[in-house]
């Protein structure tokens, strides 16, 4: 009889341990914020990250459609009139805020 009592406890202590490590990995997970590749992404509080600042001339009617990040450029599509060049995409450079790029569709007749 003292057999199963020691058996009992000892079961009823694993079963705490073990519902302890998994609340813990839980809260670990999601206190961690992960990116697209499953590495974790750490921000440093009161770190400056805006390393420039650039202006963007956009044609008058025009507005900001998009920015993507791609291929270590910034893709920025405009949104307006075709007309006034609104419906160009900008490849800006993230080093220094230049624009490196200009990409204006052209409709071409069959």
């Amino acid at each position: 009889m003292k057999a199963l009592k020691v058996l009992v406890i000892g079961m009823a202590v694993l079963i705490v341990v073990g519902f302890a490590v998994i609340v813990f990995t839980i809260a670990g997970r999601v206190s961690t914020p992960k990116d697209g590749d499953g590495t974790a992404v750490i921000v440093t509080p009161g770190l400056d990250t805006a390393s420039w600042q650039a202006d963007l001339p956009l044609p008058k009617g025009c507005r900001l459609g998009d920015v993507q990040l791609d291929g270590g450029l910034l893709l920025v599509r405009l949104e307006g009139p075709s007309s006034l060049g609104c419906d160009d995409l900008l490849l800006v450079s993230p080093d220094n805020g230049r624009i490196v790029g200009r990409i204006s569709p052209q409709l071409q007749e069959p």
